[in-house]
């Protein structure tokens, strides 16, 4: 026990003098000579007569012990885990059956279980599988090699390293970057979007989780140029917010499609505005007047935008989003026509 806490502070204290080196090393032999200990009374114990070893004498555990006997107290026992995983895959750049007992005799003396050893086997495995992913790419290696994936799976498969858990890295990897870059300019820089589509074959990135990255980040910034543009009166002529919203699409990386779904999503709150305002008028003379501002708008600013958007489309693609607002005006009618039919029939009522 106290050898494990020592071994902490000395952990702490190398690493707050930049020798981190030097004690990572002394660390890790500290904890090998102390597993060796550890095997020397198992193997001891298992060769002599029973009860002919010495009470005190037998293979230690922390598992009860008073200095762990709480969570907290059993957290530098689990750094050390840790720690000893961390150093062992960095000396031997891989995972090996040797170190996958040594780690199973110290999870024995720390008295450490399944779940939790999981746990920081899974944590540490992906920050030394993104160490060597990091050395792979300054090297120049990833870049070299024909199949990108094969080199990939063969770092997964020496680290024992989950290859879907990888994938995840990988999506991590390139959403933070695209964040990154989104970040504070708020627009894509060609460089920018060469890097990522280098950094999209170097780590084998599927089109799904690169468009489902755009539609998030560069959809959100899209979706703010659109609300703006919707803005507009329908006296405006969308010279200029046309303009606008085709230089921020330009400068994304999203597909026409894309774009364009966003936009929609975007029009669509704008008209059910429309919509609530109609569906609020009480007589036929508000009904129509407010009916005429939504075709207006339709037709003024919802539809120069979408065509600008849409680019080259079928002539199918533009009767549907005619058919837009189209669809807003009658779901708008049919509840006029239901409101002023009870209100007939109720002044009806009152009459008789």
């Amino acid at each position: 026990a106290k050898l494990a806490e020592n071994l902490m502070k000395d952990r702490r204290l190398k690493r707050s003098a930049n020798d981190t080196a030097t004690s990572a090393h002394c660390g890790a032999t500290a904890i090998k000579d102390m597993l060796t200990y550890c095997k020397g009374l198992e193997s001891w114990a298992s060769s002599t007569e029973e009860g002919a070893v010495p009470e005190g004498m037998s293979v230690p555990t922390l598992k009860s012990h008073p200095s762990f006997s709480s969570e907290t107290k059993t957290k530098p026992l689990e750094e050390l885990y840790q720690f000893m995983l961390a150093e062992s895959l960095l000396m031997e750049k891989k995972f090996t059956d040797s170190m996958e007992s040594d780690l199973a005799d110290l999870a024995s003396l720390f008295g450490l279980d399944e779940e939790t050893i999981a746990s920081i086997t899974e944590k540490q495995l992906t920050v030394s599988y993104k160490d060597v992913l990091r050395g792979q790419v300054a090297d120049g290696t990833l870049d070299a090699a024909d199949s990108k994936a094969q080199v990939l799976a063969a770092i997964c498969s020496e680290l024992r390293f989950d290859p879907n858990k990888a994938a995840e890295v990988h999506k991590e990897i390139y959403r933070t970057r695209l964040s990154s870059d989104l970040s504070e300019k708020k627009f894509l820089s060609d460089a920018d979007k060469e890097d990522l589509k280098r950094l999209r074959i170097l780590l084998c990135v599927p089109q799904n989780v690169v468009d489902e990255a755009n539609m998030d980040f560069c959809g959100r910034i899209f979706r703010d140029a659109c609300q703006i543009a919707l803005r507009a009166k329908v006296e405006s002529g969308m010279v200029e917010e046309k303009a606008n919203v085709e230089k921020v699409q330009s400068q994304l990386n999203l597909s026409d499609k894309m774009a364009y779904d966003i936009f929609t999503g975007a029009a669509k709150q704008q008209l059910m505005a429309f919509v609530k305002d109609i569906r609020s008028k009480r007589n036929m003379a508000e009904f129509v007047q407010a009916l005429k501002k939504l075709i207006l708008y339709s037709q003024n600013v919802v539809e120069p935008l979408a065509q600008m958007i849409r680019g080259d489309t079928s002539e199918e693609d533009e009767k549907a989003a005619e058919a837009e607002a189209e669809k807003a005006a009658e779901a708008a009618a049919a509840q006029l026509k239901i409101q002023t039919g009870a209100e007939a029939k109720e002044g009806e009522e009152k009459k008789e």
